[in-house]
């Protein structure tokens, strides 16, 4: 039988005997405790017999862990959980709600893990956001239109910006433009002068004298 000790280079794991047999080992340990991305860990094997007699250890074997990724943060993705409007709440835990729509009693109707809001002339949808967005770099909205077009009906207000959806700028210069088909809208912040420091509500005006039905699948950073 084996025993592994740990370490590493800049902060030690809990320096816990595993007893294993076999010749390949899965640290369990290290997915337990969070390691830092892109650290290295060096490992070393002892093997002792029934009557306590332990070897030299082994020739140090050493491996580090992945890059860190940057994964999205989620202000809605509409599934359900928690129920729209009745809950009151996105998926950050803060308010979130709608009026003046023509389908779920004002507040748009969630089906199938999208949120359909039909305006005419009218419509609000407000999220709060209530947290920092410094590491994050977009606003991704997963939308799509009845007719098409429709990003001229609505603005987008965020972090003390609110502009035409049509209005905002994309990489490479483009401007939004909306679908009969789902696309994910992402729109850089610092590019379009949104306070990622105090992002406070993400809100969007349906008064610009469109008719028509917007479906949005998720709204998250990037």
């Amino acid at each position: 039988m084996d025993r592994v000790h740990r370490q590493r280079r800049r902060r030690r794991l809990p320096r816990l005997p595993r007893l294993y047999r076999g010749r390949q080992h899965d640290d369990d340990l290290l997915h337990r405790h969070r390691p830092d991305p892109a650290t290295s860990y060096t490992y070393t094997v002892k093997a002792y017999d029934a009557a306590g007699n332990t070897s030299a250890a082994s020739a140090p074997v050493t491996v580090t862990t992945l890059p860190a990724t940057t994964t999205g943060l989620v202000l809605d993705d509409f599934d359900g959980d928690p129920a729209y409007p009745s809950a009151a709440l996105n998926d950050l835990g803060r308010w979130t709600g709608g009026n003046c729509f023509l389908n779920g009693g004002g507040s748009g109707t969630v089906s199938g893990g999208a949120l359909a809001l039909r305006y005419d002339n009218c419509g609000w949808f407000g999220s709060d956001v209530g947290t920092g967005l410094s590491a994050y770099t977009y606003l991704v909205v997963r939308i799509k239109g009845a007719a098409g077009g429709e990003q001229a009906h609505f603005n987008l207000g965020l972090g003390g910006t609110t502009k035409l959806f049509a209005d905002y700028t994309l990489d490479g210069g483009g401007h939004p433009a909306i679908t009969t088909s789902y696309q994910d809208i992402k729109i850089p912040m610092a590019a379009n002068g949104i306070n990622r420091s105090s992002p406070g509500q993400l809100a969007m005006g349906f008064w610009y004298g469109g008719n028509s039905t917007v479906t949005i699948d998720s709204l998250s950073f990037q």
